[in-house]
């Protein structure tokens, strides 16, 4: 077993754990809270990214807060770190023409939720946009033409996901995220890469405690 199929192993017997644990607790039912209640959330993230360019995806961790108001309407925060992507883009003279792209999003969402009378899960819909600090870095015969490079790109995301209360105090959730970029790789005289874009799609798993 791999050293990531063990870390999804591992947090996925966390989650369970917790909920076990918080069975005997019963959190409020989302659709029972005023409309002047405000709730605020910090917590963490992990997810799995694809670029419909890349050669292999990415993951990515980092910090999240969400911020409810009443039983419909949230925002959420997020900041973190995904991993490195391999572009591929082919062979020229036997020799392997690659990117490998780390990134630091930065991204805002606004959040409509779907009261339902359970406590079992909540279902959500997302809309929001990020600013994507990306490294670029080229395989070596790319890089003698361009060089590697590092842009800031902003980007927009749709999404839809649960949120699974497990107590009054402690929730996980778990959503899919399309991604909206702007071309990101440039093209010389040499090499034109334009084909090639960032888009894509993530699955993500947080946990978080709520005030």
């Amino acid at each position: 077993m791999t050293r990531v199929n063990r870390f999804w192993m591992y947090l996925g017997v966390f989650v369970l754990a917790t909920a076990g644990v918080a069975a005997a607790q019963t959190p409020t039912p989302i659709d029972t809270i005023p409309i002047s209640t405000s709730r605020l959330g910090f917590g963490a993230q992990v997810s799995y990214f694809r670029s419909s360019g890349a050669d292999q995806g990415a993951y990515y961790f980092g910090g999240v807060v969400r911020y409810g108001i009443g039983s419909m309407l949230g925002f959420e925060g997020t900041l973190g770190y995904r991993g490195n992507q391999m572009f591929d883009f082919g062979t020229v003279n036997g020799n392997q023409l690659f990117a490998d792209i780390s990134t630091i999003p930065i991204t805002a969402s606004i959040m409509v939720f779907i009261p339902l009378r359970t406590t079992t899960f909540v279902p959500y819909g997302m809309l929001g946009a990020g600013l994507y600090m990306l490294s670029i870095n080229y395989s070596p015969d790319i890089n003698k033409v361009m060089g590697d490079e590092t842009k800031v790109k902003a980007g927009g995301h749709l999404g839809v996901g649960l949120e699974l209360p497990l107590t009054q105090t402690f929730n996980a959730h778990v959503d899919y995220r399309y991604l909206f970029l702007s071309k990101i790789f440039d093209s010389s005289s040499v090499y034109d890469f334009s084909s090639k874009d960032y888009n894509g799609g993530s699955v993500t798993l947080g946990l978080m405690f709520s005030f």
